[in-house]
């Protein structure tokens, strides 16, 4: 995908039309945002499964 400049304010897209582009853009936030909630839920379940990793990353745990 390239994106061409044309004056202030106003762009052309090369090779796709700008419904599609808009998609990829919400595919990608809506890809990213799973991934992250997934990663935080394994990690929150990881340390709860484990007790004595948990007190290392609890402030003042050592």
């Amino acid at each position: 995908m390239v994106v061409h400049g044309r004056g202030h304010g106003s762009s052309v897209v090369a090779g796709q039309d700008l419904d599609e582009l808009l998609a990829n853009c919400a595919l990608l936030l809506i890809a990213d945002h799973d991934t992250t909630t997934h990663f935080i839920g394994n990690a929150t379940l990881t340390l709860l499964q484990q007790a004595g990793e948990t007190a290392e990353v609890e402030p003042g745990g050592s």
